[in-house]
């Protein structure tokens, strides 16, 4: 009898061991994703799963490793797996949703929403889970609207010139061109359309933004980033937000995705979407790299966020940097913010810098842009007085 006792005694200690070995094991895991060390996280979750089957945490954790290495397949196995072990988990399901969503299948990214929702209705998850699930559904819609496009598109023609003849270019010639030709001549087509009037391009619109999400690439999903921003439409810009959005969360994943970041960040700040901040800040913790900092800096003083107005100025008073056209662009667009800070709040440093700017800069356009903004600074003194 006092075998037995002690048998069970050393299985006991055993299964605590064995317990507190796979707890450990996802703790590191952790640990090394946190730090960028994915593949040999992966080691650990594994171990983990080992020691212990019936652990959804160390399934979800694998599923996440997997997910950010971009073996999707991989990684739903193990998501699936972690539902089935604890269906109640909200988190759970939400990585399931998101992941099932981002490889197209969102018929079954929403029914995982939906039970994310269901399990807990008032956890993080779930709210977050709410906002995508409408998300999704206004896209699928407008997909469906897509595919009616041919129906209601109007021709607007464009007249160029080569070798001394006409050439009438039909927009709507271009615009099946980067719906369905080559890489090539989608990139060409896309950077024509670029040329188009706003009004000709307005018809075009949700045509468009989905094209962005289709199109592979870089080049042209930048190109039709700015072509819906020269639209200047309500739905135009809302779909602008949303695929930013959508980068934030990992629902989209694009080949050079920094630098298409990097592109909607700037355009939602030269549009002025000041409903983009909170979104473009994320962005920029994802996606923001040193060398882009000053850009970032004016995009958020475009949005009425002046926490950088300091690094703006600095930019002003160093010389000048890399391709002239670009960094006159960029002093143009700092000093025009700054007319619009100075409206708000007074600093005689900057207003004494902007006067000097506008009568001695190095160049004309500074010059000019510096003489409009404290035109526009004089007037809101005007109008205090």
């Amino acid at each position: 009898m006092k075998k037995y006792k002690n048998l069970a005694i050393i299985l006991l200690l055993f299964s605590f061991t064995l317990y507190g070995d796979y707890k450990s094991d996802i703790k590191k895991g952790t640990l090394l994703l946190k730090t960028g060390k994915i593949q040999e996280s992966i080691n650990f979750f594994k171990n983990a799963i080992d020691e212990n089957p019936s652990s959804s945490e160390a399934y979800y954790y694998l599923g996440y490793a997997y997910f950010l290495l971009g073996e999707k397949d991989k990684s739903l196995k193990n998501y699936e797996k972690a539902v089935q072990l604890d269906p109640e988990n909200p988190d759970y399901h939400y990585a399931l949703a998101s992941l099932l969503i981002s490889i197209g299948d969102k018929e079954k990214g929403i029914k995982e929403l939906e039970e994310t929702i269901r399990v807990s209705p008032e956890s993080l998850a779930a709210k977050m889970a709410e906002r995508l699930k409408k998300k999704i559904e206004k896209e699928m819609k407008e997909e469906e609207l897509v595919k009616k496009w041919e129906k209601k598109v109007k021709e607007f023609k464009k007249t160029t010139t080569k070798k001394g003849k006409k050439i009438k270019i039909p927009l709507e010639k271009l615009v099946k061109r980067l719906k369905y030709a080559t890489e090539s001549r989608r990139k060409e087509a896309s950077a024509k359309i670029l040329y188009y009037p706003p009004t000709a391009l307005k018809e075009y619109v949700s045509d468009f933004i989905l094209l962005m999400r289709r199109e592979n690439n870089p080049e042209t999903i930048k190109h039709i980033i700015k072509i819906i921003a020269k639209t200047n439409t309500p739905e135009g810009v809302k779909g602008l937000r949303n695929f930013l959005e959508d980068f934030v969360w990992g629902i989209v994943e694009k080949k050079d995705a920094n630098n298409i970041v990097f592109t909607l960040i700037v355009t939602l700040g030269e549009i002025r979407d000041t409903d983009s901040l909170d979104i473009i800040k994320d962005a920029w913790k994802k996606y923001g790299t040193k060398d882009r900092e000053i850009y970032y800096y004016l995009t958020l003083a475009r949005l009425g966020d002046y926490s950088h107005i300091g690094d703006l100025r600095r930019r002003l008073k160093e010389d000048y940097k890399g391709e002239k056209e670009k960094e006159i662009k960029l002093r143009s667009g700092i000093i025009e913010v700054i007319g619009e800070y100075l409206t708000k709040h007074s600093d005689p440093e900057l207003e004494n810098l902007i006067c000097f700017l506008s009568e001695d800069a190095l160049y004309p356009e500074i010059k000019a842009a510096a003489q409009n903004a404290f035109a526009t600074f004089r007037k809101s003194v005007k109008k205090r007085d």
